[in-house]
C-alpha cells in the first residue's frame, strides 16, 4: 500500500478537504443587535424582515442580496472601529512616552540630590 499525501486520513488530505469545502464559503455574521452596530441598523432591520417574510425561501437565496449588504456594512464599521482605536492607542502610547520621560527625569534629579 501506498501513502502519499493526498492519501485518506493523512493530515494534508485532511487540510485539503478542509480548504475545498470551506472555499468561499463565510462565516456568520455576528448578532444582530441594533445598539452594537448603529451603522448597519436599517440593513439589520431589512434582513430580518427578509427573514421573517420568507421562512422558507431565505434556505435558497432569497435574502441573500441583504445578507452581502450587512456583510460590507459590518466590514465598514468595524474598519472605522479599528481605525479609531488604532489613533486612541496612539494617543495613550504617546502620553504614557511624556509620563515616563517626565518621571525618569524627575528621579534623576532625586538621585542628583542625594
Amino acid at each position: 500500500m501506498v501513502i502519499c499525501c493526498c492519501s485518506p486520513g493523512s493530515e494534508e488530505a485532511l487540510q485539503f478537504y478542509f480548504n475545498w469545502i470551506n472555499k468561499g464559503t463565510k462565516k456568520m455574521h455576528p448578532p444582530l443587535t441594533l445598539h452594537k452596530h448603529p451603522m448597519c441598523a436599517e440593513i439589520i432591520e431589512q434582513f430580518q424582515k427578509c427573514h421573517s417574510d420568507h421562512p422558507i425561501a431565505k434556505f435558497f437565496g432569497e435574502c441573500t442580496d441583504l445578507k452581502i449588504k450587512l456583510d460590507r456594512c459590518f466590514r465598514q464599521e468595524k474598519a472605522l472601529k479599528r481605525k479609531a482605536n488604532f489613533e486612541q492607542s496612539k494617543k495613550l502610547k504617546e502620553r504614557l512616552q511624556a509620563i515616563r520621560k517626565e518621571t525618569a527625569e524627575t528621579t534623576e534629579e532625586n538621585f542628583a540630590q542625594a
